[in-house]
């Protein structure tokens, strides 16, 4: 007995060593990520980002979701930042620091969920640094995407790992986790929890071979719902105590559902030529991204058949099939953008199907993949840090001390023109502002006060009912200044009638502003 179990204890001292080390490897991406993202230029990106930021900071300040904010996205992303906010102080500094935290978690748990599907060191490190290098950069900014992101990647790692959904604490756990990723962005999370409940199927029908398994997967699909209601049922109650029902329902369900696709459906893989040129082919690969799910998938399947390798088959399908339904969870708009908030998760399927084609090749092929691979991103990724440099240095050489902290700029005459605006703010009595159709950035880098819930106000994407509201708003408080961006208004702009009625175009003193027209309300008498 003795003599026996020697060779075990060997092989489990070098499964433990083998785990502390990927755990070690995770940290060091971790780290380095964390650096090199935190070294990035501080622009702000006035619309999607500034809207994110502005609705965070004014949380923080005690505005509440759905009553004092429109917003149709789940809210646990905004209150994070609001959070974050709270702690740190309310800057661009504390934004771009917690989203490079954010992305050198997702980094880490990219390869963690390589190395426990039995691909090499090396090669785990490739789809990791491959989403740092390709995805990232995709959209640079502060997003409530990226915490979905994160969240599925740490789905994906739990079912990399073997967890066992015919299995109490698994069932539960990963409830718990898709209920977090509703409560961050519910129009994907609802799909991902379709994609969990057919898992859970999966891992049922190969638990049915054994003796005594039951015939219906009951108890854990009604595990996994608990889990997920004990994330998103306090959530709801809170906010519905907050803002009410009916502007729940208005905001969370019927505006994704009718208004959004309205303005925002694009096909499969658009806008990869509107990206830099150097990221081009890179987006091509991730347009067809799926495909790989398709054949992780396939494989799997016919070892489960044929009943080989069938832990290791039950985890590769679990997590291809977690990444096809990521795949149908951003239909509603599948830009490339979105195509990369998602991307990472084929990136990990497909490691694995590289990985085990590799242990299937002749031994002198096995020799182009694992580290000369992950050192070619290493590389890349040495550029992307270089691109750092050159973006601090070239690509963004002017800084301003603005409301929200030190921003970069790449134009003097945005520069100038945010400069103008907080000197007005500063001078008036009132610190209303508001900004047209979508430059929420420029709330905080002036400091002004956004007297409606709207950051974001667009013909066909808000209802007319929302732009009446704004009209009142506007006039009862006699707002005194108006941003528009350039070029935004079209001759049927529901604001333009009164926009023209009741102010002027200021002139700009230090050229002409790119971006933005400042209107400033006229005075009584004219």
């Amino acid at each position: 007995m003795g003599l026996g179990s020697e060779p075990s204890k060997r092989r489990l001292g070098r499964a433990r060593t083998t785990e502390l080390g990927s755990w070690l490897v995770a940290l060091g991406l971790f780290v380095g990520t964390v650096v090199d993202l935190s070294a990035r230029a501080r622009f702000l990106w006035t619309g999607d980002e500034g809207l994110f930021l502005h609705q965070a900071k004014r949380i923080s300040e005690g505005a509440v979701l759905y009553r004092d904010l429109f917003q149709f996205v789940a809210p646990a992303s905004w209150y994070a930042m609001a959070a974050v906010f709270r702690v740190f102080g309310c800057s661009m500094a504390t934004a771009r620091i917690g989203m490079a935290v954010l992305q050198g978690l997702s980094v880490a748990v990219i390869y963690v969920a390589c190395r426990a599907l039995r691909v090499g060191a090396g090669l785990s490190a490739a789809p990791a640094l491959a989403f740092l290098v390709g995805c990232e950069p995709v959209w640079p900014y502060a997003s409530p995407h990226w915490f979905g992101t994160l969240l599925t990647l740490v789905l994906v790692c739990v079912l990399s790992r073997g967890a066992c959904l015919t299995r109490p604490k698994p069932a539960l756990l990963i409830g718990v986790v898709t209920g977090l990723l509703i409560s961050v962005q519910q129009q994907r999370g609802a799909i991902i929890a379709a994609g969990v409940l057919m898992i859970v199927v999966v891992h049922h029908l190969v638990s049915r071979r054994r003796p005594g398994a039951p015939t219906w997967p009951t108890m854990p699909i009604l595990l996994v719902a608990a889990g997920i209601a004990i994330v998103v049922v306090p959530v709801l109650v809170v906010l519905i105590s907050q803002a009410g029902g009916v502007a729940l329902f208005d905001d969370l369900v019927a505006f994704p559902l009718w208004h959004y696709p309205a303005v925002n459906w694009v096909p499969w893989g658009h806008g990869i030529f509107t990206r830099p040129r150097w990221l081009h082919a890179f987006l091509l690969v991730l347009k067809f991204s799926p495909v790989v799910g398709v054949v992780a998938i396939a494989r799997a399947v016919l070892h489960l058949k044929r009943a080989q390798h069938v832990s290791h088959a039950t985890r590769v399908v679990s997590c291809a099939i977690l990444a096809e339904f990521s795949a149908l969870s951003i239909l509603y708009r599948p830009d490339m953008t979105h195509i990369a908030f998602i991307a990472p998760l084929f990136f990990v399927v497909g490691a694995e199907v590289l990985a085990w084609h590799l242990r299937m090749a002749p031994v002198a092929a096995r020799a182009l993949g694992g580290w000369p691979l992950a050192l070619l991103l290493v590389a890349a990724l040495g550029l992307h840090a270089g691109r750092n440099v050159h973006d601090r240095l070239q690509g963004f050489p002017l800084s301003y001390d603005t409301a929200f902290g030190q921003i970069q700029f790449s134009d003097l005459q945005e520069m100038m023109f945010v400069f103008k605006v907080r000197r007005l703010v500063q001078m008036a009595p009132s610190k209303d502002v508001f900004c047209y159709p979508a430059c929420a950035g420029m709330y905080l880098m002036t400091g002004a006060n956004n007297p409606t819930p709207y950051d974001w106000l667009q013909p066909l994407y808000n209802s007319p009912a929302d732009f009446r509201q704004v009209l009142d708003m506007l006039e009862g408080r006699q707002v005194p200044y108006i941003v528009v961006v350039r070029f935004a208004l079209a001759p049927d702009d529901p604001l333009l009638a009164y926009l023209r009625r009741s102010y002027e175009a200021l002139p700009f003193e230090y050229g002409e502003s790119p971006n933005y027209v400042l209107y400033r309300r006229k005075s009584r008498r004219s």
